[in-house]
């Protein structure tokens, strides 16, 4: 039996098959990006601004932040992913994001991504960079670039 939605999706929201779109958010933060991060990749922090919990946020560095994530903002209807903006990254949670070229990610596998260059991979837990998430299933759905999507969680 079809069940019927449980809300109604507001003008110009993101849809819930974008990459960087939560399932559910458990924890996350703030940053500011110089590097043009975009939903979906991976935040590494590159400085941090005094005795503030503010963070800046790149692609590569040494400590992983966790995922930029798609935030909707009523009075812009856009959110902005180009250099010098603030963004969002889930810390733990669920996230959709895009398959990289050439990977086949399967139910389980450790999600790793390089810190020097960016690049996710998939693997087993305990693997060298591993970034704590794991692949939770992969969706089926594609983007509009036929890449595929796939769900990541962190708990």
């Amino acid at each position: 039996m079809v069940g019927f939605q449980r809300r109604v999706a507001r003008p110009n929201e993101p849809k819930p098959v974008y990459p960087g779109t939560s399932i559910d958010r458990y924890s996350e933060i703030t940053a500011i990006t110089y590097d043009g991060l975009v939903p979906g990749d991976f935040a590494f922090r590159s400085a941090q601004v005094g005795r503030q919990s503010l963070n800046i946020a790149s692609k590569t560095g040494g400590y992983l932040l966790g995922m930029v994530i798609r935030k909707y903002d009523p009075y812009r209807n856009n959110y902005p992913y180009d250099n010098n903006v603030h963004i969002t990254i889930l810390v733990r949670g669920q996230v959709y994001a895009v398959v990289p070229e050439g990977q086949t990610p399967s139910f389980g596998q450790a999600v790793l991504c390089d810190p020097a260059s960016g690049e996710v991979t998939y693997g087993k837990a305990g693997d060298p960079n591993d970034t704590g998430w794991k692949v939770l299933y992969v969706t089926g759905l594609t983007t509009d670039q036929g890449r595929n999507l796939v769900v990541y969680e962190k708990l």
